[in-house]
């Protein structure tokens, strides 16, 4: 893909968004006009294109090449860092545009790459892509957490659904996102998952072995038995019951807007490292055994598995 800096404008190119976020611990957007705290956005994208009527001062052109300063990375808390790239040129009638993307990890004050917080998607999701329509980007968290972040960028904004939007998130931060995902199928409601999208859009979606297996995606740090919140929490647990126990549990001086920041929440006393009730003790995943697999005509594939001594059915779509 061949892209002229002073010709990739709107209309011709529909993307050319630059994001920096980071650490891998608690990412956040960084370094750019848009992590600015007087920025309000949905989406944490730095517009590369040419736009007159909102030209971001970091950005400079000339006949080969955009250059984006960064600002000073002197106030950033030691760790791995994500440079991320996603282009995609406007559709011409049933043509989609073409897209692409690129991704760079670079270290702030360490020589030491941060372990993951949650990694091993290729494993179950293979050369699958996400967000085909975009610029088809492979299972990557470092990828992800780009547009879920944990910066809250939109004050007054209540609830997960449709009328309130990702509660003032750009979009779910990473943690509600997946954890939700891959319980879709129980989940007591799933549209909050998607706004904007039927609320059947992931309670199809099961996981392919017992959901309490933490470690299939948490295999580096200790961090998802350690810190319990509730974003994590009620990510799954999503019922009435849960989310007015996670109320009780929390601090909150503007509880008309439970996700403004000012929460204190109380969850580590009783589900904190070593406690009675903390995710590894309660998470405990029963062994697994894959019996068989039934190929069908058309989108679905049945698969037979064995949990705890019971056969079920697991039905998932996939190409074919």
């Amino acid at each position: 893909m061949i892209i002229d800096p002073n010709t990739i404008a709107n209309g011709t190119w529909s993307r050319a968004n630059l994001f920096v976020s980071g650490p891998r611990s608690h990412t956040e957007p960084v370094l750019t006009t848009t992590a600015s705290k007087n920025y309000t956005y949905w989406y944490a994208e730095n517009d590369l294109r040419v736009n007159v009527t909102d030209v971001d001062p970091k950005i400079t052109r000339s006949a080969t090449n955009i250059t984006y300063q960064l600002d000073d990375v002197v106030n950033l808390t030691a760790g791995t860092y994500t440079l991320f790239v996603e282009v995609r040129k406007t559709p011409t009638g049933t043509v989609q545009g073409l897209g692409g993307w690129t991704l760079l990890n670079f270290q702030v004050k360490t020589a030491t790459e941060d372990k993951f917080i949650a990694t091993n998607c290729v494993d179950c999701h293979g050369d699958n892509r996400m967000h085909q329509t975009f610029f088809a980007v492979e299972f990557n968290t470092d990828i992800c957490k780009n547009c879920h972040d944990y910066e809250r960028q939109v004050a007054g904004v209540v609830g997960w659904d449709a009328t309130g939007g990702w509660n003032g998130f750009g979009a779910a931060p990473i943690v509600k996102k997946v954890h939700g995902v891959h319980y879709g199928s129980s989940l007591d409601y799933p549209e909050d998952l998607y706004p904007f999208a039927l609320s059947t859009e992931y309670a199809r979606v099961t996981f392919p072995m017992d959901v309490r297996n933490c470690e299939k995606c948490h295999s580096e740090t200790p961090d998802w038995k350690e810190d319990p919140s509730r974003l994590a929490c009620l990510a799954c647990h999503d019922s009435d019951d849960a989310a007015n126990h996670a109320r009780l549990m929390t601090y909150d001086p503007t509880p008309n807007d439970p996700w403004s920041g000012d929460e204190e929440e109380s969850c580590p006393i009783c589900h904190g490292a070593g406690k009675e009730f903390s995710p590894d003790t309660v998470h405990t995943a029963r062994q697994i055994g894959i019996i068989s697999v039934k190929s069908v005509v058309g989108p679905l594939s049945a698969l037979m598995l064995l949990i705890g001594g019971i056969v079920t059915s697991v039905t998932s779509r996939r190409k074919v």
